[in-house]
């Protein structure tokens, strides 16, 4: 059998600490290719057991946030993790997921009097400590967006050989 036991990775460390919230509302799935035996399941303070699976081959086990709520994304930055079982254990497993948002807005270029959408444009998201996170390339309308994106605190800089071609500067 498998326990997992959904959690909010408060401090992102993968980890689960005494003050982050389980996610009772999750669900923990298993492969196409296990699901087929017959697998049963249900929820025992905030843990989902998962019963007759097969034991010592590949599980691949992941976590769907979908129903937990509207108003904020959740992934698992970890993905999907393979376990394999033995027979009359019960394997725990702890599953940290993060809320994300995305980031998003336009890129405008300034010519005299008129404000214009600037298209391929670069834009890097650096976190607070300066670190890239990833790029983005304006899309015709000077729109961009980084999707699931951590919570956090970020920056938004453009590609510095770029704006110095076209005579950008940084709002």
């Amino acid at each position: 059998a498998l326990s997992a036991l959904t959690f909010v990775d408060l401090n992102n460390n993968g980890v689960r600490e005494p003050e982050e919230p389980v996610l009772s509302e999750a669900s923990v799935v298993t492969n196409p290719q296990t699901s087929v035996l017959d697998s049963r399941h249900h929820v025992a303070q905030g843990a989902t057991v998962l019963t007759h699976l097969p034991v010592y081959r590949p599980i691949e086990v992941s976590v769907k946030t979908d129903k937990v709520t509207e108003t904020l994304s959740l992934i698992n930055p970890h993905g999907t993790k393979t376990v394999s079982l033995r027979p009359a254990q019960v394997m725990h497993l702890e599953i940290p997921v993060i809320g994300t948002g995305d980031i998003e807005g336009t890129v405008y270029q300034q010519q005299g009097k008129q404000r214009k959408p600037a298209r391929g444009i670069l834009i890097r998201l650096l976190d607070s400590s300066g670190k890239l996170v990833a790029t983005k390339v304006s899309e015709y309308d000077g729109y961009y967006v980084f999707p699931q994106v951590p919570l956090g605190d970020y920056h938004l800089v453009l590609d510095k050989d770029q704006a110095k071609e076209l005579s950008l500067k940084q709002a």
